[in-house]
């Protein structure tokens, strides 16, 4: 197919050349033929392949089987406290605006510590680590993403601090736990999630800053992974609905210098 393409814009070429040069008419016919025959061919392979192009790189890139694996991996879970009043008090348009500004801010260092975003709702994101990218320093990338996104917020609510009197806060849980990470989804829509308590538990860490007034909280198991990394906090036990053991839970403040 890529020989057959090149075949016909070299053909295209060569007829308009003829046309300019040796004042050939049907030549350059023949190229306008030969540029729609090339459109055509390119709307063709495109319509072809569009059905099954998120699933041959989902095979490629993440599990060439499909199936979903057992395994240990951080969990981030990212929300803006406040957002839902903030977003009250401005337009649409900026509404749109400064989503887009903060998914671009936190994309790039996502990005950058090997993170992988599954959900994205509103104000609110959940990434993985350590499930793609097998290593074990995913308890780490997750901190070093939570305390760099917390950063660059609070340069983006600076920005934007005369829209609106709401005062936005970043939340962030980060836990260290065995979930089943894999594609699910249909034949023409698979995503790659994780599945267990792990994931509501790193939501309901997200959402337990704002009984501390805290940026980020994680559990024991990832800090027994970044506790010489990070300066931290020891918090009261955390009851968690349908887990009957509480879970040890700690304040991180910044990384060690």
């Amino acid at each position: 197919m890529i020989k057959l393409s090149a075949g016909l814009i070299i053909a295209a070429l060569i007829s308009i050349i003829c046309y300019m040069f040796l004042e050939y008419k049907w030549m350059l016919y023949l190229g306008i033929i030969f540029i729609l025959s090339e459109m055509l061919l390119f709307i063709f392979l495109l319509i072809k392949s569009s059905k099954s192009d998120s699933e041959i790189f989902l095979k490629r890139i993440i599990n060439p089987d499909l199936q979903p694996v057992k395994k240990q991996i951080s969990l981030l879970s990212c929300s803006i406290q406040n957002f839902s009043s903030f977003q009250n008090n401005i337009s649409l348009e900026e509404n749109r605006q400064f989503l887009e500004e903060y998914y671009s801010l936190i994309n790039k260092i996502i990005n950058r510590n090997g993170g992988v975003l599954e959900n994205q709702l509103k104000d609110t994101v959940l990434i993985c680590f350590g499930a793609i990218y097998s290593d074990n320093k995913h308890p780490e990338n997750a901190i070093r993403t939570a305390l760099k996104i917390k950063e660059v917020f609070e340069g983006l609510k600076v920005a934007w601090k005369s829209k609106t009197t709401s005062e936005l806060q970043i939340n962030l849980g980060v836990i260290t736990d065995i979930a089943v990470v894999g594609v699910v989804g249909t034949k023409y829509y698979p995503g790659y999630i994780s599945i267990g308590n792990s994931v509501d538990l790193a939501i309901a860490l997200d959402r337990l800053n704002r009984k501390y007034n805290s940026n980020i909280i994680i559990n024991k198991e990832t800090l027994e992974k970044v506790s010489g990394l990070v300066s931290y906090e020891e918090l009261p036990l955390f009851k968690m609905k349908n887990i009957d053991k509480p879970i040890e839970v700690y304040m991180v403040h910044e990384i060690k210098e």
